[in-house]
This record gives C-alpha cells, structure tokens and sequence, in this order.
C-alpha cells in the first residue's frame, strides 16, 4: 500500500471517528423529561413515570448510530429524542433484577434505549408478545441509567408511561 493509499484512509477513518463522537455526544445533554433516585427495595413496584414518547421534533434514528444491544447483539432501532428523556440514579448492591418496560396510551409502537452505569446500551423494540419494549440487567450495578423512550416510526407525542421495576413478574 502506498503512503498516499495509507494517509487517506487514516483521513477517512479519523473523519469516521470525529462524526461518531460528534453524535454520541448529542447522548449527554440533561434528560428531558425528569429525574429521579431509586435504591434497591424501592416501593411502590413498580415505579411509574409519564412521559412522551417518540422522536419529537428532531428525531434521532437509532440505527443510524450503530449501537448493539449489549445482551443479544441485535441493531438498536427506533426514533429517540437526542437528550434521554428520563435519568435514574440507582442505589444498589448489584444483586437485584432492574427491568425498565413502556406502555403508550395511544396504541403507539414503544421502542426503549437505555444507557446503563457501565456505559454499556440496551435496546427493545417489541417484548412478551406485544408491541412493548423492556430492558433488563440482572444484578443491576449502582449508578447512573439513561433511558429514551422511542417509537418505532418517526411518530411523536405518544402519551406514554415508563415502569422501572425490581419484580420479574411486572412486564407489558
């Protein structure tokens, strides 16, 4: 390979890079929607926030980002605001089953990202059968969780409440 070859794909990839970092740092900003501490053991339980789902006015598309889910490997999709809407702290001593689930009061198709302590992201499109997404970590680790709560499509205003729970029989 000659220099010239060697130097523009090194500018390619250097330009590859930028762009990544340029839109994932987009996926830092304050959350949209709220805040909130949980520690392990929290009632009631399930948590319940309301929310809006989908991508609002400038919806990001998830696949274009390139994030995997960190249990299964499959593509992250759906359309997200670029803030998360919601952020949990949470208190724990990594012991516990942490599922994050939606319901939208339209009959909106959910799509869930979250950004877990360790900086590692889960995705759902669809789950138990339904159009409702969930996210699990088992032995949920203490710490800072990101959560977008998306649609399928590019719609947006979907009414919509997001359940953090420790118990494995609340789901969708």
């Amino acid at each position: 390979m000659s220099r010239r070859t060697i130097a523009s794909v090194t500018v390619v990839f250097a330009l590859a890079i930028g762009a990544t970092a340029l839109a994932q740092s987009q996926w830092w900003n304050d959350p949209l929607q709220g805040e909130t501490g949980l520690a392990e053991g929290f009632v009631p339980d399930p948590a319940e926030h309301s929310l809006t789902a989908g991508g609002g006015s400038n919806p990001q598309d998830v696949s274009e980002l390139g994030y995997t889910d960190a249990v299964d490997g499959t593509s992250c999709i759906g359309f997200v605001t670029r803030s998360p809407d919601f952020r949990f702290n949470y208190t724990s001593t990594g012991g516990s089953l942490l599922r994050f689930y939606v319901q939208t009061h339209n009959g909106a198709d959910a799509a869930l990202l979250v950004n877990d302590s360790n900086g590692n992201w889960r995705c759902n499109d669809d789950s138990y059968d339904g159009l409702m997404p969930t996210v699990d970590f088992a032995n949920a680790p203490a710490g800072q969780y990101d959560v977008w709560v998306g649609t399928y499509d590019v719609s947006s205003n979907n009414p919509s409440t997001l359940y953090i729970t420790e118990l494995d029989s609340n789901h969708p």
